[in-house]
Formats: C-alpha cells, structure tokens, sequence
C-alpha cells in the first residue's frame, strides 16, 4: 500500500473515532422525554433490520458487492434523526455477519483486520452523519414521516450518503494505485440505481414505524424482502456463470492454438474502447464484448496442422480457417447467445466495401457493431507476433487502418480507434 494511502486511510479513521462517539452521545442525550420502552424495542429493530440487510449483500463479482442496509439507516435517521442513524449502523456492526461464497468464509468485525474495520466504520460515519444533518438544516420534522414531503429528503440522503461513501472507497482505491477515475465513475453510475431502488423502502418503514406496533410489522416485511434480494442473487449468479462458461471457451481455444494466447482478451479490451469512445449504450457495449471474447471460438473447429503451420497458408489453408466464423456460430448457438452476438461473431471479416468472408456482404447488409469487432481484431492481428512475422508497431498498423477505411473497415469504427490511441499516447 502506498503511504499516500496509508496517511488517508488514518485521516478517515480519525474522523470516524470523533464522529462516532460524538454521534451516539448526541443521540442519547437527546432523547428526553421518550417512551423508554417503546424507544427500545424500535431501535431493536431498527438494528436488526439494518445488521440483516449488511449480512446479505449481492456481489455483482468476486470483488464487489452492494447491500440494502440504506433502509434501515433512511428510516432511521427520518425518524430519530442523523445520530440515531450513526447509531444504528455502529451498533449493527456488532451483529453483521457476511458470508462469501467462493471462498465460503464469514466475515466480521471479529476476524478482520482493525484497520480495516474502522476505515469502514469511519467512511459510513462521515457518509450518514453529514447528509443527515443536511436533510435535518432543511426542515422536516422529526419523527413525523410524511409524504410527498420527505419524498425529496429521503432522495437527498439517499443520493448523498451514496456518492459519500464512494467518493471516499474510490479515493483510497485511487491513492493506491488500485482504480482509475473513469473506472470509478462508471462503477458509482452501476450502483447508484440500486440505492435509488431501495429508497422507497426506506421511507415505507419509516411510515410503519409512526403507526402502532408498526415496527413489528416492518420485521415482518422482511421476510419479502429477502426473498427479492434472493431471486435478484439467483439473477446475478446465472449472470457470472455466463461469463465463466465464456472464459471457459476461451481457454480451451486458446490451449488449442498456442498463438493466439491472449489475443481474444485483447480484441475485446480494445472493441470495449472502440464502444464507449462512440458512446453506444450499455448493453451494445456487452454484447460486443461478449462476442469479442468468443469471435475466434470457431478454430477449435480447424485441425492444428493448419492452425499451427509456423509458415503462411496456402489458398486452400486458408479456405479452411475461414469456416471458423461459422464454426463459431454454430458452437454458441447451442449455448443461447443473442442473435447480435451471434452476427458479430459470423460477420467479423466482412468488408465495409463488401468481398470479406464468409457471405461477401457489405455495410448494408452487416451490423455496425461487426465492424467495430473487425478493426479490433485486424489491430490485434497486426500488433502480435505470429510464427512467420513479428508484430509491427501501433502507429503502422493504425496507418493501415486509415488506409483501409471505407474499403476493408468501417470509417466510424477506424476514426474511434485512432482517437482512443491518439488519447492514450500510443498512435505515435
């Protein structure tokens, strides 16, 4: 770890050792003339709910995951204040219990390192307390929910809390060297909407919690609660063993034909910069990467005399290698992939001017994004070193991208390609 990061990580835990005390004992002398008992039993399940909500995140991959407990730290902090909601979330702590799957190990303030844990706890501190005390300059009273009032504090905390929590994550990850900016900023753009989503909740049980009994009724929505975190799990789950079952296909590709090592990675990192510097939309840009990473699948399907010849091939040879496009169709169709990854995979070597392979077909009869594919590849290709030539270097090969636009490759595609090198200073 760097010592940027280091002194950093220190700063927010020191702010989160004032903060935090500072919040609970707010909390407690300010609680006056209450209902002990009543005040007791809702903190309880306050706890509970925010504790149950921790221990249950949803990991979009091995290493991220979000959880759900901006439902009972909102609900909290409507109905008791920002020092309640500091409150809630310490004392969950006590109680939050993480299981990870792939490793099946639990997780807990018991068996993590305590530098670790008070970062955490630090982060969330600051996170909860400062929008809360916003909301609470606002106006609004406290513990009288109401609606369509609250509906623009709870959006205000909701959002605040969010993009503090991040901002702080993503600055330690970025001292040490471990996130770049854009990749933080389109991480917080995929998870923002999952807070946003939990929001309602929030207020929900809040509202609950003013009626009488009204927070045994909130435990007990608990219950469908988890079961829509489970089915959104079970979701996300089929999600990476979609992607496993690619990078199985990659691999056995790859150990097939020694050569090609890498090259399906590189097509596809090189397709997703092609994509977002044309800012197509999210789901084209998956798709493209899907079918970058599985476009040459079909070789595993030509025989390795021909597939590791160390010499060029000839006509015949070469006839042969260009079934691989249908070969490769014909493999992920059995699988369910999508009818545009399917033509990306097929179209890979058609010709913007028409006369590539496998069906001659030009621009008009070929998705955009095929091409986008096929200068990523022909980049690749030419930039690698194979058993009869070494790899020419970017700037050449960006040159015969120029010259080739609108005969072999998409000009929109070639233009994108040229401006992604140019920026990250690798077309000179």
């Amino acid at each position: 770890m760097t010592k940027r990061a280091r002194l950093y990580i220190w700063g927010v835990i020191l702010v989160g050792i004032i903060l935090g005390p500072f919040a609970v004992y707010r909390y407690i002398t300010g609680l006056g003339q209450v209902d002990f008992s009543l005040e007791i039993q809702q903190m309880v399940c306050l706890i509970a709910l925010c504790a149950l909500c921790r221990s249950q995140p949803i990991y979009i991959n091995s290493h991220h995951a979000i959880d759900v407990s901006v439902i009972g730290i909102l609900s909290t902090v409507l109905l008791k204040g920002p020092y309640a909601g500091v409150t809630v979330y310490l004392v969950s702590s006590l109680f939050t219990v993480d299981h990870d799957k792939e490793t099946g190990q639990y997780h807990h303030i018991y068996n993590t390192p305590p530098t670790k844990t008070l970062f955490n706890l630090g982060n969330l501190v600051v996170s909860i307390l400062l929008p809360g005390l916003l909301i609470q300059w606002m106006g609004g009273t406290v513990g009288a929910v109401e609606l369509p009032g609250d509906i623009g504090r709870a959006l205000i905390f909701a959002v605040g809390t969010f993009v503090l929590n991040a901002v702080i994550l993503m600055t330690m990850f970025s001292l040490n060297g471990q996130l770049t900016s854009e990749e933080a900023l389109e991480m917080m753009k995929g998870l923002l909407p999952n807070v946003l989503a939990s929001m309602p909740l929030g207020i929900l049980m809040a509202m609950l919690f003013q009626v009488q009994a009204g927070h045994w009724i909130a435990i007990l929505m608990l219950a469908p609660l988890m079961l829509a975190r489970h089915a959104w799990a079970l979701y996300l789950d089929s999600k990476e063993q979609h992607k496993r079952l690619i990078y199985a296909f990659v691999s056995a590709m790859e150990a097939k034909d020694k050569y090609t090592e890498g090259h399906s990675r590189r097509v596809a990192q090189y397709a997703l910069k092609i994509a977002r510097e044309l800012r197509l939309p999210k789901e084209r840009v998956e798709n493209i990467e899907e079918a970058a990473m599985l476009h040459d699948i079909g070789k595993i399907g030509i025989v390795d005399d021909i597939l590791q010849k160390p010499g060029r091939l000839s006509e015949e040879e070469m006839n042969c290698i260009r079934r691989h496009p249908q070969i490769g169709v014909d493999i992920v169709g059995k699988v369910g992939l999508s009818e545009p990854i399917r033509d990306m995979i097929l179209h890979h070597h058609e010709f913007y001017a028409g006369g590539g392979y496998p069906d001659g077909f030009d621009h008009t009869r070929v998705s955009f994004d095929a091409y986008i594919l096929g200068v990523a590849d022909a980049f690749d290709a030419m930039t690698s070193d194979r058993p009869y030539r070494k790899g020419m270097d970017k700037a050449r090969a960006l040159s015969i991208l120029q010259k080739e636009s609108g005969h072999q490759f998409h000009p929109e595609a070639v233009k994108a390609m040229i401006a992604v090198m140019e920026r990250e200073g690798e077309s000179g």
